[in-house]
C-alpha cells in the first residue's frame, strides 16, 4: 500500500472528491438552509428517484467530511444529484460548493444559527450566500423561498438565473390550497392536483414546493414530482409521530433553532389534545444571545397553549422561568433518565407530547427509553391481566 503525505488531511479530502466528482457530468442541485435543508433533499431525491439513478447526501454527511464521501458514491450510472451542504463557519459552503460543482441551489431558509462563530444572523446571510456567488459565476440557477423574511438580502445577489417558491403573489410559482392540521399530513395545490405530503406543517409545504419546482428544473415531469412527494417521509428524529399508551409522541429531537422550534410549536397549537407536553433541552450555538432566545422560546411555549414543561439543561432553565411565569406547569430534570421518569408519571392517553432539542442534547436517548420503558409496563400489565 501506498502512503501520500499531504500539508492538511481535510484539502486533501476535498481535493481528491472534486476530481473524482469531475470525471461525471449528472445534474446536480447542492441544498442548503438554517432549516429545512434535509427535508427538501429528501423529497427532491424522492422525486427524481422515480426516473433517474439518483445519488444523495445520507444523514448528516452534509460537511467537509461527509460531502466528499457522499460524491465517492458517485458512477458513471448517477444521472441526478441531490447534495446536502451544511455550514458552521464563513467560507465552507465556497468550499463545498467548489467541491461539488453543482447547475442549480436551493436555499431554504436563514435564521439563527452558529453563532458561536459567526456572530451575526448578517454572517450567516453572508455565508449561505457563497452558494449563490458559485453559482453566479458558472450561470446557474437559484432557487430561494419567496416568503422567507431574509429573502430580499439574498436575491439581491443573484445575478444569474433566480426562481422564486411562495404563497405570495409576488413567486414564479405561486402556492396554493394549503391545508394544515397540526401534526398531521399537510397538503397543497400542484398543477391541479392535491398533493398530501407525510410531513406536517406549513413550513413542510414551503420546502415541498421548493423540492417540486426544483425537480421540474431539473427534467422531471409534473407526474413524479407529485407521486415522489407523495412517497416522501420524515427522517428519524424529525417531526417522528409515535402513539404510545393513547399519547402521541412526537420525536423532533433531531435538531433545533429559534425557527425550527416556532414551527414544532405551531404545529403542536393546532394539534387536539387532552393536555400539551413539551420535552426541552437546550438550542446549542446561538452564541452569545441564547439566553435571550430560550427567554422567547418560554413565551412562545406559553402561547402554544402547552400545559406542562419537562426540561433539561441550563438555558432550558431560562426558557421553563418565562413558561412558568405564565402559568406553565414546569418539571426540571437533571438528565435524560429523569425526564423518561417524568414521561411515566405525567403523561396520560390523549396527550400530546412534543421532544425537540439541538442534537448534542442526546433527547434521541429520551425517545428509545420511553419506548423501552412502556413497553415493559405494558408487558408487566398484561402478566396482571392474566395472573
Amino acid at each position: 500500500s501506498a502512503i501520500i503525505q499531504v500539508e492538511d488531511t481535510l484539502t486533501a479530502l476535498g481535493d481528491l472528491a472534486a476530481n473524482y466528482r469531475a470525471q461525471f457530468s449528472p445534474m446536480v442541485t447542492a441544498v442548503t438552509g438554517t432549516s429545512g435543508k434535509t427535508t427538501t433533499k429528501d423529497m427532491l431525491a424522492s422525486i427524481c428517484r422515480r426516473r433517474f439513478r439518483t445519488l444523495s447526501t445520507k444523514g448528516n454527511f452534509n460537511n467537509l467530511i461527509g460531502t466528499p464521501l457522499t460524491l465517492f458514491r458517485m458512477t458513471p450510472k448517477t444521472e441526478k444529484a441531490v447534495i446536502e451542504i451544511g455550514m458552521s463557519v464563513a467560507g465552507e459552503i465556497k468550499r463545498l460548493s467548489e467541491i461539488v460543482c453543482p447547475s442549480i441551489g436551493i436555499i431554504t431558509s436563514i435564521g439563527p444559527c452558529h453563532l458561536d462563530e459567526l456572530k451575526t444572523v448578517e454572517n450567516v446571510i453572508h455565508a449561505k450566500s457563497e452558494l449563490i456567488d458559485y453559482l453566479n459565476r458558472v450561470e446557474g440557477t437559484v432557487v430561494l423561498a419567496r416568503d422567507h423574511e431574509y429573502f430580499e438580502h439574498l436575491a439581491q445577489r443573484v445575478t444569474c438565473k433566480l426562481v422564486t417558491v411562495g404563497e405570495s403573489e409576488g413567486a414564479d410559482y405561486q402556492i396554493r390550497g394549503v391545508q394544515v392540521n397540526g401534526f398531521e399530513g399537510a397538503s397543497f395545490e400542484y398543477r391541479g392536483y392535491r398533493v398530501a405530503l407525510r410531513y406536517s406543517g406549513r413550513h413542510s409545504v414551503s420546502n415541498a414546493a421548493l423540492a417540486a419546482v426544483t425537480a421540474e428544473l431539473m427534467g422531471v415531469d409534473s407526474y413524479d414530482v407529485i407521486r415522489g412527494l407523495e412517497e416522501s417521509f420524515p427522517a428519524s428524529g424529525r417531526t417522528n409521530i409515535i402513539q404510545l399508551g393513547g399519547a402521541m409522541v412526537v420525536d423532533d429531537s433531531y435538531n433545533a433553532n429559534p425557527i425550527s422550534y416556532a414551527a414544532s410549536l405551531d404545529m403542536l397549537h393546532h394539534t387536539q389534545a387532552n393536555r400539551r407536553i413539551v420535552v426541552l433541552s437546550d438550542m446549542l450555538e446561538l452564541g452569545p444571545d441564547s439566553e435571550t432566545f430560550h427567554r422567547d422560546l418560554g413565551i412562545q411555549i406559553c402561547e402554544a397553549g402547552v400545559d406542562i414543561l419537562i426540561h433539561k439543561g441550563e438555558l432550558s432553565a431560562v426558557a421553563a422561568k418565562t413558561a412558568a411565569d405564565a402559568g406553565v406547569r414546569t418539571l426540571e430534570c437533571s438528565d435524560n433518565n429523569k425526564i423518561i421518569d417524568q414521561l411515566m408519571d405525567v403523561v396520560l392517553p390523549g396527550d400530546a407530547v412534543l421532544v425537540k432539542a439541538s442534537h448534542g442534547m442526546r433527547l434521541d436517548e429520551v425517545i428509545d427509553g420511553y419506548i423501552e420503558r412502556k413497553k415493559i409496563s405494558s408487558r408487566k400489565d398484561v402478566v396482571k391481566l392474566g395472573s
